[in-house]
């Protein structure tokens, strides 16, 4: 059996890119937000992380332990295109580099085991107020310590 999650992976990697400053949290007069399941439309470079569909990897026979690899997206809004593209980008590098690293949320410990993506950077388009959106698809492993 799987280990009961408390809170989603995206909130848990939400957690880790601002704890590492790429990202700010959403509540501080910030320069690049990062919301979880919500882009709010306020006007200003901003990202969102929201789940998705992940991957079931079997089962280990010995525990009956569920291998599951959660999916994540990332939604990157910015009003410069190159600065909505280097974001998502240096986001990818710094993702890609997470092996067995531990976050905290409301007093639960989590543990990240890695983060691989599944998509380059997308441009997705520019939204009513002009504003240039990209997205890129990852999958992670995410287990409560």
């Amino acid at each position: 059996m799987t280990d009961l999650l408390y809170t989603t992976p995206a909130k848990v990697i939400k957690e880790y890119l601002i704890t590492n400053n790429y990202f700010d949290a959403p509540a501080l007069a910030a320069v690049w937000p990062l919301y979880t399941g919500h882009l709010p439309d306020e006007n200003k470079d901003s990202a969102c992380l929201y789940d998705s569909p992940g991957l079931l990897d079997g089962t280990v026979l010995s525990t009956g332990e569920t291998i599951e690899h959660f999916g994540i997206q990332l939604h990157i809004r910015s009003k410069e295109y190159d600065d909505g593209w280097l974001k998502a980008n240096e986001v990818v590098v710094f993702l890609e580099t997470v092996f067995s690293q531990e976050v905290e949320i409301d007093s639960v410990s989590y543990r990240i085991e890695n983060v691989y993506r599944t998509s380059s950077v997308n441009y997705i388009g520019t939204d009513e107020k002009r504003r240039f959106e990209f997205s890129v698809n990852f999958r992670t492993d995410v287990k409560p310590v």
